[in-house]
């Protein structure tokens, strides 16, 4: 049994590698980065952070500061800040998803992120 407001796995998001997977990495951005993912196309959040705000192919993405990582120290509270985001298109919301580099590598059969490098 665990308690609500805990993480299991602290330390998972600022470990260098991915405890819990063993195949394939992305070879030039750190597997556990975050990125964004709207439309299947992929953004780390160093790019995001660098940027703060953009707009791409009629999308506006905002990256601000306000959100602890569920992943980071066993109380969530304390978890450092790695920021929300916002995606918009003509002022309404668009569906996004937030997830570790890795991850986008291996469910989008390695296509690339953009890093802003």
């Amino acid at each position: 049994m665990r308690r609500y407001g805990q993480n299991p796995y602290t330390g998972y998001d600022s470990s260098r590698m991915p405890f819990l997977y063993r195949g394939e990495m992305p070879k030039y951005i750190n597997p556990m980065f975050w990125v964004v993912v709207v439309k299947g196309k992929a953004r780390s959040f160093t790019y995001l952070i660098d940027k703060g705000s953009f707009k791409s192919s009629g999308l506006e993405i905002t990256w601000y500061s306000g959100q602890n990582s569920a992943l980071d120290t066993r109380n969530i509270s304390k978890g450092h800040d790695v920021g929300n985001v916002k995606v918009r298109r003509d002022d309404k919301d668009v569906v996004y998803i937030i997830t570790f580099a890795f991850v986008y590598h291996v469910f989008h059969n390695g296509k690339r992120i953009v890093t802003g490098q």
